[in-house]
């Protein structure tokens, strides 16, 4: 009939702190050692999760139904309940179809509710988060194949997120910015070229390309001019990679990625390598990451280095 799994998680949290929490009492004040300043904030919370999850293991299909009850002081006394359920199906040993769903939530941070400085500020009316997904998937894997594609939908509400609400903000402010869904799919496949080829000497050893993409919907009632997070989503990523063999201990590894990230920044291209060297006992390896130099910027508006160069090794001792 399967494999039953039951169990119990309880986590309690206490923070002392100079801003994060509620201001206390001055009699449960904490003094700061080696300092003249206090601990005069507390923050405090109990969290208790209860799941059963039930699997069941068939020749060709595998399905597995699980619960989450979750109860947050934080929140109120009350339980809440996550439901999810994963199926698998092969028809033979080359194909392999799935899908998925499940509902989860997020209780903000300390961070997210109480921050307060000269350039974020948190918000304690903050509602936790809240979500279901949906995924569907199918693999391939054979003679050197292994081609994978797969599709999702996120349905968000409350979603948590940090923002300038006006073009002349000054401070990221925490937000629950509303209904958040994203729909996407992704699609990639490996060639293992010794195998495909049937010669363990192609110099050639493999080759994978993917390509992911996802669609954004968001509904607010709020004034949002720019997010830092969930607004600031891959529209396009491709990435292609590349191992060869230059000769018997020496490899090499190329990566190209090219991507368009949403609301401001533009679409880059970067390209890596890395060189190794591998014996018995060690190896060792420079990587270069952005061999072009390219200078872009990436998730929070921040510019990211140009040219950086690595090496390492590895030391490997028969004790």
């Amino acid at each position: 009939l399967g494999k039953t799994a039951i169990g119990a998680d309880i986590r309690r949290e206490k923070i002392l702190s100079t801003g994060l929490g509620e201001m206390v009492d001055e009699s449960q004040w904490q003094h700061i050692s080696g300092t003249d300043r206090v601990y005069d904030h507390l923050g405090e919370r109990t969290n208790t999760s209860l799941f059963a999850e039930h699997n069941v293991v068939l020749d060709r299909l595998t399905v597995s139904v699980g619960i989450l009850a979750n109860r947050n002081t934080a929140l109120n006394d009350s339980f809440r309940f996550y439901p999810g359920i994963d199926i698998s199906f092969r028809p033979n040993d080359y194909w392999k179809l799935y899908a998925s769903w499940d509902k989860a939530l997020r209780v903000p941070t300390y961070t997210d509710l109480y921050i307060s400085n000269a350039i974020q500020q948190g918000d304690k009316a903050l509602r936790p988060e809240k979500n279901d997904t949906y995924r569907i998937g199918l693999r391939y894997r054979h003679n050197g194949i292994e081609a994978v594609t797969s599709g999702f939908y996120s349905d968000g509400t409350d979603m948590i997120d940090w923002v300038y609400e006006q073009e002349n903000s000054t401070k990221y402010h925490a937000m629950n910015i509303g209904e958040l869904d994203n729909i996407g799919f992704n699609a990639d496949m490996t060639l293992s070229l010794p195998e495909l080829m049937n010669n363990r000497q192609f110099p050639i050893t493999r080759i994978k390309v993917g390509y992911a993409y996802i669609h954004q919907r968001h509904e607010t009632d709020k004034p949002i001019f720019k997010s830092l997070y969930a607004l600031e989503y891959l529209r396009h990523k491709f990435v292609a990679q590349v191992d060869h063999r230059i000769c018997k201990h020496l490899s090499a590894t190329w990566n190209l990625r090219w991507q368009q990230r949403m609301n401001g920044y533009s679409p880059y291209a970067k390209l890596d390598g890395k060189v190794q060297w591998t014996a018995s006992k060690y190896s060792l390896y420079i990587k270069a990451d952005n061999i072009t130099a390219h200078r872009y910027y990436d998730l929070g508006g921040i510019l990211q280095p140009g040219l950086w160069i690595m090496a390492g090794g590895e030391l490997r001792l028969n004790l």
